[in-house]
């Protein structure tokens, strides 16, 4: 009995130990556990800021999407063709009927497939499943791509500077700066989404590869570069960039196998893979002719060095003496050879970012200023959620940390000669001047602003801690360094403010596809016969195809620029000379004419080609600015500044007399002029006699604004058309409007005969 008694304790204790063992154990793993996710998250500290980062880039260019509609114009096309793509095993249409009507575009010939097919395969690897249609993929695969952009931009900081601080900036930067959300934003089914990671792989790579020594790392920079050559034009940008780095380094003699390795691919994708496209390509181009003759230079210095062909001191002038051989050969050969001569003039072209006359008319084309640089790389939208640091946003700015950036960039470069920090530096400087030619390539500025002022903030925290002006606080005597402590307030504001300044911004971003046209778009699709073609300036042809089904007879692609300037000059002629245009209608077989809200604004633009560029003739619109009351007479006045225009009216609504025109400045009228014209739906009434102060032209009073249409625009089928619902213009009917837009059915058989 006494042993069972021992025995039953012992065991008692026994399984007291077991339970304290096991509540041990348990304690010691969630120990381990825990001291494991903390070393886990103190090494990889930066992915999950870089996360957040991801995470934020994405959220704000999906803010569009709640408007639930493709922005601009391009994206309603590339929207079109990727549905086609995916709803016709993934194959083009050989002819495009909607396109170019009546003849169709056959559209192998004409585009290169990325736009189209990398949205098409993400849909279908990653989406599709999900039961989510193409439309609604349309509204995450932009920033679903802008992200990933700011991803890699994580990683080009971090390979250049060696440093996460300025990889983490960079990236954030590039999620945040307004100019790369726009084209990277819910809704722009574009070009320039499906680009951006492959453009900026292409520069990670070849930092690699010329770092490493890699031939894996410069064969996958020069797919990334040949795919988004096939992707987006800005290639070319980036094609002649990466020339110019090569260049540089050697001519500065710091040629390497690194380089070599990460050139050589660059120029074989870019070159070769657009070329072997159903799309012609011009392998002749000045944008392949360049890349290719920096690259035989490259080979041939690395031939000669590596056969010994020249002395070891004679190599720093090698590249030089041949760069100079090759322009004086250049300059020689272009008093001979057509060829040349038209090479150099497009180089110069480049340099100089002249446009033809048909480019200088497209809005995206019009010369970038600085002031578009600060508005799109600064923080000023956060004032409208912090006014009161409205002054001093400028100092959190993108563009004022990138050029700081690129000070410290050159001293590195001058300090430590270490050539690598050219690629930032050109990157900035090359982005800056095509930004100033072209202001929609603000976007490719993007990249460039976001790297220099990631490594401006990273060399701020360096600074601060090599320059320590430590203080002692608490009673312990703790010392903190205060230099750290402001630059680290700093940056908090800096984060705080650009993130403001992207929310406003990306909240701002919505279609330009409205309700006027949705109206008119509605009309086509629902009261017009099928295949009846569109006839109107080439704006908004994608917006007929896609959205009112029926094919147009110019749109976007400009592919046909003869038929454009066609269209100019039929658009700027009198209209008694209308029925000499019936080999137009022949030809094009149009079966409705649109004219929108819009088209008088664009009228300098079309009165430049009809012209080929000799002349440019503006409409003026003004908008409503008050009433006044005078001798029992109503006058309205209207402002365009500085100019005003004052028009009487009778008490029964009809026009008391001849509208006044003036000149004013602040509050001061300087000439006065009178307008005896009045552009009416029943033809040009005159309001008076011609005295030596009246103007000539017409006033045009519509729902939509009041214009003044000068004298040269006055007697043409444009302002028939848009101001007096074709007055004088034979075989036509109106069949919609909506005080914003007008569609007029043409009798082409009786045109024709």
């Amino acid at each position: 009995m006494y042993d069972n008694y021992i025995l039953s304790n012992i065991k008692g204790d026994w399984m007291k130990i077991k339970s304290l063992g096991k509540l041990l154990h348990k304690e010691a793993k969630t120990e381990k556990t825990a001291r494991t996710a903390k070393d886990f998250i103190i090494a990889n500290w930066q992915y999950l800021f870089l996360l957040a980062i991801v995470i934020l880039a994405f959220g704000i260019r999906y803010m569009p999407a709640r408007h639930g509609e493709l922005q601009a114009l391009d994206p309603f096309y590339i929207y079109r063709m990727t549905d086609y793509v995916l709803t016709h095993n993934m194959q083009f249409p050989e002819l495009d009927t909607l396109r170019y009507y009546p003849f169709g575009l056959p559209t192998p010939k004409y585009e290169f497939p990325g736009p189209f097919y990398i949205p098409a395969i993400l849909y279908l690897v990653f989406f599709q499943i999900f039961g989510l249609s193409l439309f609604s993929f349309a509204f995450i695969y932009s920033p679903l791509m802008g992200a990933l952009g700011v991803l890699v931009m994580y990683f080009i900081a971090r390979e250049l500077f060696d440093d996460k601080i300025a990889g983490l900036f960079s990236a954030f930067f590039l999620a945040v700066v307004p100019g790369f959300i726009t084209r990277t934003s819910a809704g722009f089914f574009e070009k320039e989404p499906g680009a951006t990671p492959f453009m900026l792989l292409s520069v990670y790579f070849f930092i690699r590869a010329y770092k490493k020594n890699s031939w894996i790392d410069g064969l996958l920079g020069g797919l990334s570069l040949g795919i988004m050559s096939i992707t987006w034009g800005g290639a070319e940008y980036m094609r002649m960039f990466f020339a110019l780095v090569t260049l540089v380094l050697l001519i500065v003699n710091k040629y390497s196998d690194g380089l070599l390795k990460g050139y050589t691919p660059i120029v074989i994708f870019s070159v070769l893979l657009p070329y072997i496209m159903p799309r012609p390509y011009d392998i002749m181009s000045t944008a392949s002719i360049v890349p290719i003759g920096i690259l035989a230079i490259l080979l041939l210095r690395y031939g000669i060095v590596k056969y010994n062909i020249v002395k070891k001191d004679q190599v720093p002038y090698l590249v030089p003496a041949m760069v100079l051989l090759s322009f004086v050969g250049a300059l020689i050969g272009s008093t001979q050879s057509r060829f040349i001569w038209d090479k150099l003039m497009s180089v110069s072209r480049i340099l100089l970012l002249s446009k033809g006359v048909m480019g200088s008319t497209v809005a995206e084309n019009a010369p970038g200023t600085w002031g578009n640089i600060m508005d799109m790389f600064g923080a000023k939208f956060s004032g409208a959620i912090f006014p009161q640091l409205s002054p001093y946003l400028a100092y959190f700015s993108v563009y004022i940390l990138m050029l700081f950036g690129a000070l410290f960039l050159a001293y590195e470069i001058y300090k430590k000669r270490d050539m690598l920090y050219l690629i930032p530096l050109l990157w900035l400087i090359t982005t800056i001047w095509a930004t100033l030619g072209y202001v929609r390539l603000l976007f490719l500025l993007g990249p460039a602003a976001a790297i220099t002022a990631g490594f401006f903030v990273a060399e701020l925290f360096k600074y601060s801690e090599k320059a320590r002006f430590e203080i002692t606080v608490t009673e312990a005597k703790r010392k903190v360094n205060l230099t750290l402590v402001i630059v680290a307030l700093f940056a908090v504001l800096l984060i705080v403010v650009n993130i403001s300044s992207a929310y406003v911004f990306g909240n701002s971003i919505g279609p330009s596809y409205n309700k006027f046209f949705d109206e008119a778009m509605t009309f086509m699709k629902e009261k017009t016969p099928e295949n009846s073609s569109i006839l109107s300036w080439w704006d908004f042809g994608y917006w007929f195809q896609t959205r009112g089904e029926r094919p147009s007879i110019a749109d976007g692609g400009n592919v046909k620029l003869s038929l454009v300037e066609e269209i100019a000059r039929w658009y700027t002629d009198n209209p008694n000379n209308w029925t000499n245009y019936t080999w137009f209608f022949s030809r094009y077989k149009p079966d409705y004419i649109l004219m929108d809200y819009t088209l008088p604004g664009k009228y300098g633009a079309i009165s430049k080609i009809s012209s080929d560029g000799k002349q440019i003739i503006g409409i003026m619109q003004f908008r409503n600015n008050g009433a006044t009351t005078q001798d029992n007479k109503t006058i309205y006045q209207f402002s365009a500044p500085p100019y005003e225009l004052w028009v009487p009216f009778e008490s029964t609504g009809a026009i008391a007399g001849r509208p006044v025109f003036l000149i004013s400045q602040n509050g001061r009228y300087y000439q006065k002029a009178y307008i005896n014209d009045l552009c009416t739906t029943n033809g040009i009434i005159t309001l008076g006699n011609v005295t030596s102060d009246t103007m000539p032209g017409c006033i045009s009073l519509t729902n939509f604004g009041v214009f003044y249409i000068p004298p040269e625009a006055e007697h043409t089928i444009f302002t028939s058309l848009m101001f007096m619902d074709g007055y004088g213009l034979e075989d036509l009917e109106k069949v919609f409007d909506n005080g914003a837009i007008r569609i007029y059915k043409v009798d082409l058989d009786k045109l024709a005969s």
